[in-house]
């Protein structure tokens, strides 16, 4: 399962951001697109492990799927979709070009500074 290693990377990178080694992560926010290798179902379970004894541990962890999102290139249409195959919705090419849906991204976080 490679979703504790990208929870891992995830983290660190967080933590990077954090404004002082004494803040708590409340909730992490990702976006993840239908194309990526990453099982969202994977994620919240490899979630709570990788976050132990870190900023994040007990952090609520929510995940917005991405839709691919492709071009064409033969008409020019845009089309949304869930999963493959990854053609144009209106005239059926397969010359299309990936705008969303292979994306990774930290959305946002919440952090609990300590109080002075």
């Amino acid at each position: 399962m490679h979703e504790l290693s990208v929870c891992q990377s995830l983290l660190r990178v967080i933590e990077d951001h954090l404004p002082s080694t004494d803040c708590r992560v409340t909730v992490v926010r990702l976006r993840i697109g239908a194309l990526s290798t990453i099982v969202p179902e994977a994620m919240h379970a490899a979630f709570p492990i990788a976050s132990e004894s870190t900023a994040a541990e007990g952090a609520e962890l929510q995940i917005s799927r991405v839709p691919i999102a492709v071009r064409c290139e033969d008409c020019g249409g845009r089309t949304e979709l869930d999963a493959p195959p990854i053609i144009c919705g209106f005239c059926g090419s397969v010359r299309v070009r990936v705008e969303a849906g292979d994306e990774l991204l930290i959305e946002s976080f919440d952090v609990e500074e300590p109080e002075v």
